[in-house]
């Protein structure tokens, strides 16, 4: 039987696939700021690939923001302590910095759309703030507010909440992952929404992307 890798059916495959791990594994890289978007099925293997990219930031002395429900946010430090990362310490110092989805979103967003001085006054202060704890003003951040707008039926006002991330990403040194559930984009979004949302992203990631 010949190797998977020999095979000229599957090697597209595997060369597509080893090409979208290592840009999602690019996240961590501070000389190469990227926006990502990912749509994704699991739950537990979206939060796995979120730690081991943030472990990687904080490792580099850097700085992570996550901007996640109360539910994933205590997942993802389980997943730092069980790899020998200190959430608590790292919180205090202010190099990471969590931030309930739910909340920040009612900060900068009322049923008319968001408010677009709110966002980068709530925003620009945390990822300055980022910015200077970090040994090289680098920052990761992953959000999941896009998610909780399109679970709610709002992928439009989703879409004008990338574009302001996208300005945001020329005022710092930021690389930003995004992250869909399946099915609140295939239960919300139209496929012209869709494709918009994709384009706000300097690339989109297959689902199911395991680290």
């Amino acid at each position: 039987m010949s190797h998977p890798r020999s095979n000229p059916h599957l090697s597209p495959l595997l060369r597509s696939r080893n090409r979208a791990i290592s840009d999602l594994l690019s996240l961590a890289r501070r000389d190469q700021p990227r926006h990502l978007v990912e749509f994704y099925e699991s739950d537990s293997q979206l939060l796995a690939n979120v730690a081991l990219i943030a472990a990687r930031v904080l490792a580099s002395n850097d700085a992570v923001v996550l901007v996640m429900t109360a539910e994933h946010l205590a997942a993802v430090n389980q997943l730092l302590a069980a790899g020998r990362v200190d959430p608590a310490r790292l919180e205090q110092s202010r190099r990471l910095i969590t931030i309930d989805a739910d909340q920040v979103l009612s900060s900068f967003a009322d049923g008319s759309g968001i408010d677009a001085r709110k966002f980068g006054d709530t925003f620009d202060a945390i990822l300055a703030e980022a910015s200077r704890t970090s040994g090289s003003g680098f920052v990761f951040t992953f959000g999941e507010v896009v998610d909780r707008l399109c679970a709610a039926g709002r992928s439009q006002v989703a879409l004008e909440l990338e574009q302001l991330w996208n300005q945001a990403t020329r005022r710092y040194r930021l690389s930003l992952y995004c992250a869909y559930s399946f099915k609140h984009v295939a239960a919300t979004a139209d496929a012209q929404t869709l494709v918009r949302i994709c384009a706000e992203h300097s690339l989109t990631l297959p689902p199911e992307l395991v680290l």
